[in-house]
């Protein structure tokens, strides 16, 4: 790995149409790591443009986009060698699992946390934490 590619910041896409919860996450992520650079969307469609321009590290993507279901995406993200992580709203235990066999087939980078469950955050900030490590990036401090 380039030594620039290293100290360049962690850079996350969000997709997300509630603003409560892009509000959440924009405040978790920037009270935790410093040498991140957040882009923040509340349509899918942007994640087309931002996949060719922007090369983010760590793709955060809503379920349940107005736009554009989550589901529609999953072909279009195999490709993506970043983390995705599929954020659902839903606590019903049908709909988790179902989206849990659609992501059955999808590489190992491909996550899904419900925001219904406790600690849901915490686990967010985890797996940012730990892909950020896996490609040797510091997020602690600005480079």
């Amino acid at each position: 790995m380039l030594m620039e590619e290293c100290d360049r910041a962690l850079k996350i896409i969000h997709l997300e149409d509630n603003s409560i919860t892009l509000a959440t996450v924009k405040n978790a992520i920037y009270n935790q790591y410093k040498n991140v650079e957040l882009i923040q969307h509340k349509t899918g469609m942007r994640i087309y443009m931002d996949l060719a321009f922007e090369k983010p590290d760590i793709i955060i993507v809503d379920w349940n986009l107005p736009d554009m279901c989550a589901s529609i995406l999953l072909k279009d993200l195999k490709r993506f060698k970043g983390l995705v992580i599929f954020f659902t709203a839903s606590h019903d235990s049908i709909v988790y699992t179902e989206i849990k066999k659609q992501l059955y087939s999808c590489p190992e980078n491909f996550l899904v946390i419900s925001k219904a469950e406790s600690g849901a955050f915490i686990t967010l900030m985890r797996d940012i934490k730990n892909h950020a490590e896996s490609l040797d990036k510091n997020i602690y401090s600005v480079a």
